[in-house]
């Protein structure tokens, strides 16, 4: 059956997700390249870099994601910058891999609640890490 195991504490309403958590489940969409869940992870005020609309953005996002055969994202040292009790600011290291490229870089996230959940509202890459 799909959905989360009744034994994963994610299956209690009252247990709040993690930043940490929350940007696993963003990397796990985007390795499943499940695009709509993937983009359901940006809240509505987050703002694309560069000069594309929102809708461009998910329009290229879109196909960046379901063009490879297979993506792989990885994240660790998960640092936190700073919380509030509606904000997280995380830095992380992301490795990408797709039958077509592979990278590692340094990205930051601003993160707004979102119900039991998190959105991202802001998302910059840091650098390439060789």
């Amino acid at each position: 059956p799909d959905g989360i195991p009744l034994d994963s504490p994610l299956s209690d309403p009252s247990a709040h997700v993690s930043p940490q958590q929350f940007l696993e489940q963003w990397a796990q969409a985007w390795s499943a390249q499940n695009v709509d869940h993937y983009l359901q992870s940006y809240a509505s005020e987050f703002v694309p870099d560069g000069e594309q609309t929102r809708a461009a953005w998910q329009k290229s996002r879109r196909k960046r994601i379901t063009a490879p055969k297979s993506i792989e994202i990885r994240l660790d040292k998960f640092e936190s910058v700073s919380e509030s009790a509606g904000e997280s600011r995380v830095q992380v290291i992301q490795a990408y891999r797709s039958d077509r490229y592979m990278d590692r870089t340094r990205k930051f996230f601003v993160l707004q609640r979102s119900g039991q959940s998190w959105a991202i509202v802001e998302e910059r890459s840091l650098g390439r890490i060789p």
